[in-house]
């Protein structure tokens, strides 16, 4: 079997601490957070591979994955993850092992549980079948229940310096320039800097994207209003929009990173603002609005 972790950019540390867990016991229940794109999920397949001893978690038969699905009949991703599914983990935990030995569920994006949901997992992580892992992946700690972040183990991924991804990136066959670009383009997040190498529309996007900051950052006010209208169109699901939203606030985060190395004062401010806006997304609020208030605050 070859080195599950291989694929793993960056993360050094965290795939050191994660082998030491794996020879030395381990936990029943971990808690992976870290900004959208970073390698929180490839990590937790890592992880199921390596439990398992197997390249394809995806296909073992003690193997789950529980994430946010599409409604069959709208074709829209739903609000959130449903009680149900987390019933069929408990009653899929505490089956014996088909090959024998341990069995792994990962559930990709902890934060989207319902309540009723989050309730039926904590009953699992306060009884845990022997043998079973649950490897939880959520963007940010604090919107996982707190009795369910108190039962398990946490490991926080931090972005990727860009230039462990342009090595990366160099590594499978990248011109330098492309990878510099896309490593600039990904700000720290490895899964982006892969997606914009297999979609030119995403790289086309990214570009476009970065126009647009530069001009929100220097337009006036009422400019700023008209060049985020496009962003939220009319009618638009709410769960689309929040997603292409989050995606847009790490890639401006990472330019006010940059603004505040090379010494803005406005870029602290500016950043305060970005992190209210990040947060209040997981609230039930217009996200117009939400954009809004930050182009006001940008200053």
């Amino acid at each position: 079997m070859t080195d599950p972790f291989a694929d793993i950019i960056g993360h050094e540390a965290a795939v050191a601490r994660m082998r030491l867990a794996l020879t030395h016991g381990f936990p029943h229940a971990l808690l992976i957070t870290g900004p959208r794109h970073v390698g929180k999920a490839k990590l937790a397949y890592a992880l199921a591979s390596a439990l398992l001893e197997t390249e394809r978690p995806e296909i073992h038969p003690d193997f789950r994955l529980i994430e946010r699905l599409a409604d069959p009949k709208t074709k829209k991703l739903k609000k959130g993850i449903a009680v149900d599914e987390i019933r069929a983990v408990r009653d899929f935990l505490h089956l014996t092992a088909a090959a024998g030995g341990r069995k792994v569920v990962v559930i990709d994006g902890a934060e989207l549980l319902s309540d009723e949901a989050a309730n039926a997992l904590l009953k699992v992580l306060e009884e845990p079948p022997l043998g079973s892992h649950l490897i939880l992946v959520a963007q940010e700690a604090g919107t996982v229940l707190a009795t369910i972040r108190s039962r398990a183990a946490t490991l926080a991924l931090n972005r990727v310096s860009d230039e462990a991804i342009e090595i990366a990136l160099v590594a499978r066959g990248v011109a330098p320039t492309e990878a510099k670009e896309r490593a600039n383009f990904a700000a720290g997040r490895p899964g982006v800097a892969l997606k914009l190498g297999a979609d030119a529309d995403v790289l086309d996007w990214y570009r476009s994207e970065e126009a647009r900051w530069r001009s929100l950052k220097q337009a006036p006010i009422h400019r700023r209003f008209a060049l985020i209208a496009e962003l939220t169109p009319p009618k638009e699901d709410r769960e689309v929009a929040v997603e292409r939203l989050r995606d847009l606030a790490s890639f401006w985060e990472a330019n006010l990173r940059r603004e505040l190395r090379s010494g803005s004062s406005t870029a602290p401010p500016a950043l305060s603002a970005l992190a209210r806006f990040r947060r209040d997304l997981h609230i039930n609020i217009q996200p117009r609005l939400l954009l809004e208030r930050l182009m006001l605050e940008l200053d």
